[in-house]
């Protein structure tokens, strides 16, 4: 009798991923460990998902594809709608918190998602601070990501982290939605708030114009042209949100391991022996079923000896 496979339940994490592999992570197997250059960002990102009291299962492209093999990009890039639709999560990367961010994100749960008429939103104490981080984080460099829209619109849930706060994307989209909705019958912002020291400049006027509001519109469409016969694909030759997007994150970056899931990502930021350099891991990869789907397991580590 043919034994069962068992898939374990994983996440995707999503980022921009244009920076220079310059910082690792730890990964264990058996009794040896390695060092998996990546971008700095990306490596933030891990130590933000960590979960201290289980394993996370995540499905990373900077990780789980061999960015050098074009032949594995090209068979991974076909499984996207796959790898993504079968996720429990897309976790959203957008970068690391600042207090701009977590002004953002205090003001939409409290303020926004409240539904407070724009009068009420923009004579608030802190008015002018709240809208200019508002405006800031929705021009967030994910915004524009050229798979953006697929991502989002293959996913069962999603879920955009700022550093260590997040906010489910249904409830972003509802946020910017209403706005959007508000602005069509209000003035621009700077004729309405006295902004102070929070200058917004001229390509924050509208919220409609903002990179979030975009993508949340072109999403939007992508939904709305769907029926109950139409299957969403992920096109890697389409860039559908915007000429701005940024560079294919599919694109060649140095990388050459492609990861399987009893390979444990630590955190830690010391490998091997303070004296010696950490070495590469020598390990093949593979082109696989989503229901094999290369996935990388975060451990929370705290001490590696």
């Amino acid at each position: 009798m043919k034994q069962k496979t068992t898939i374990e339940k994983y996440e995707v994490l999503s980022h921009t991923g244009n920076d220079t592999p310059s910082a690792y992570i730890n990964i264990r197997k058996g009794q040896k460990i390695y060092a998996k250059y990546l971008q700095p960002d990306l490596v933030h990102a891990l130590h933000a998902l960590r979960n201290s009291r289980k394993d996370r299962y995540l499905w990373v492209d900077a990780i789980c594809v061999d960015q050098s093999d074009y032949l594995e990009k090209n068979c991974q890039i076909e499984l996207m709608a796959d790898i993504y639709g079968a996720a429990q999560r897309v976790c959203v990367w957008l970068g690391e918190d600042d207090a701009s961010s977590k002004t953002a994100i205090a003001f939409i749960k409290s303020h926004v998602l409240a539904f407070l008429p724009f009068d009420d939103l923009c004579n608030t104490p802190r008015a002018s601070e709240n809208w200019s981080a508002l405006c800031n984080f929705m021009q967030r460099p994910w915004f524009t990501k050229r798979w953006a829209v697929q991502e989002i619109a293959l996913a069962q849930n999603v879920l955009l982290y700022c550093g260590d706060d997040n906010i489910a994307w249904s409830d972003f989209a509802m946020a910017v939605e209403y706005l959007k909705e508000m602005e069509k019958h209000t003035p621009c912002l700077h004729e309405v708030i006295d902004l102070g020291e929070y200058q917004i400049s001229a390509w924050f006027e509208h919220i409609s114009a903002l990179r979030a509001t975009l993508l949340i519109d072109a999403v939007g469409k992508v939904f709305h042209g769907c029926t109950s016969h139409t299957t969403i694909s992920y096109d890697p030759g389409s860039d559908p949100d915007s000429a701005d997007s940024s560079e294919s994150e599919f694109e060649g970056d140095g990388s050459d391991a492609a990861y399987v899931s009893e390979h444990a990502a630590s955190s830690d930021s010391d490998a091997g022996s303070e004296n010696e350099a950490p070495e590469k891991p020598n390990i093949p990869s593979a082109m696989v079923k989503v229901s094999q789907a290369i996935i990388c397991r975060l451990k929370f580590v705290t001490d590696l000896s």
